[in-house]
């Protein structure tokens, strides 16, 4: 089964991303756009595990959000990996840096110990809008997207994390969630 940790992003947070990806869509045709329902701000991606592995994940998870305090972040401003002038993903940024690391910190070091090797790559929080097939695809919607480049989404609290299932359908993704650890810090 493929699983992920992630913190999920509340009504107002989620039905501001969908009004903006509504407003781009008609001009990126060719971008893989997210599901709203699916969005979501991820700590850690697992891959696969075997049901063995979840008792153990679900200590590691346990004893990391013994460090984490509640926080709150705002959602704004575009952006892209690698960067906006030719992208292969189009996000929404996260501002209360320190705060995120605060919560992917412990989330590591617990899911390390247990034999899930830490990212190599720099945490960079984020939430994904869509996926560019094209160069052709993005320099359609790119001037709309400009024109939204300090778009905000509102604020998401975050006081906990869910422990996802991630199945996927010929019609995308499925998120079934195993567990939420609220925070204890």
């Amino acid at each position: 089964m493929r699983t992920f940790i992630a913190a999920e992003l509340g009504e107002t947070v989620l039905a501001g991303l969908t009004k903006l990806m509504a407003e781009l869509k008609p001009f990126g045709r060719e971008i893989r756009w997210a599901k709203p329902q699916g969005i979501h701000l991820t700590f850690k991606f697992l891959g696969e595990i075997t049901p063995n592995q979840i008792v153990g994940i679900d200590e590691a998870l346990s004893r990391a959000v013994a460090e984490c305090e509640p926080c709150q972040i705002k959602a704004g401003t575009l952006g892209g990996f690698p960067d906006l002038k030719r992208p292969r993903v189009l996000w929404v940024g996260l501002d209360n840096r320190q705060a995120l690391e605060n919560i992917h910190r412990p989330v590591e070091r617990e899911l390390a110990q247990i034999g899930f090797p830490p990212e190599k790559r720099a945490f960079r929080p984020h939430l994904t809008l869509g996926r560019i097939k094209s160069p052709r695809a993005w320099s359609q919607v790119y001037p709309h997207v400009e024109k939204r480049k300090d778009f905000s989404a509102g604020d998401i609290f975050i006081d906990h994390l869910v422990f996802f299932e991630s199945r996927l359908r010929p019609s995308g993704a499925e998120y079934i969630k195993f567990k939420e650890y609220p925070f204890q810090g």
